[in-house]
């Protein structure tokens, strides 16, 4: 049980950001689907840590999962905390905006103390530089080599030696000299 989740996020980012992530290690990658998954079949914790983990990576998305999971609290797991609930839904929004994340992140900072808000106007700049956004971490993709594909497709437009029925159609053979009557 970690009921006191929030003082862990509030001191991992008081020493620095970047180097430490508050999250309950996980074994493997789980992708985004799978706390989906997991928030449909009613094991918040387990959806909440999925989330964790890909929201420190940089996906957007779980991102604004944490901001909802940080609105309302999980029993026996996390306490509801609305300062981090508009932190992580002002980070999901940073880059890709939403009218449906504004939303939230309107009518959550509505409802925070003038404590809070300090608190929020605080925490923001480092939590802005120091966690990734604007990624969706599953659809991640190898970047492609431009040269090497075009040096692939230059030596695939080479002349080739035509004989006997493998005459392509798009090029005359080169051997061969066109007759005029």
């Amino acid at each position: 049980m970690r009921l006191l989740a929030t003082l862990l996020f509030i001191s991992s980012f008081a020493v620095c950001a970047e180097s430490s992530n508050p999250c309950q290690d996980m074994e493997q990658f789980f992708p985004y689907k799978a706390g989906i998954q997991a928030q449909q079949d009613e094991r918040h914790e387990e959806a909440f840590d999925i989330f964790c983990q890909l929201s420190f990576k940089g996906d957007y998305r779980a991102q604004f999962q944490m901001a909802q999971y940080f609105a309302v609290g999980v029993t026996d797991y996390i306490e509801a905390d609305p300062v981090f609930a508009v932190l992580w839904a002002d980070l999901a929004n940073s880059r890709k905006k939403s009218v449906k994340r504004q939303r939230f992140i309107d009518t959550t900072k509505a409802t925070l103390t003038d404590e809070q808000h300090k608190m929020f106007i605080t925490l923001l700049p480092r939590f802005l530089q120091g966690v990734p956004t604007g990624q969706r971490i599953d659809m991640q993709f190898e970047p492609l080599d431009l040269n090497k594909l075009y040096q692939e497709y230059q030596k695939a437009r080479e002349p080739q030696e035509y004989t006997g029925s493998r005459i392509k159609r798009d090029k005359p053979p080169i051997n061969v000299n066109s007759i005029n009557y």
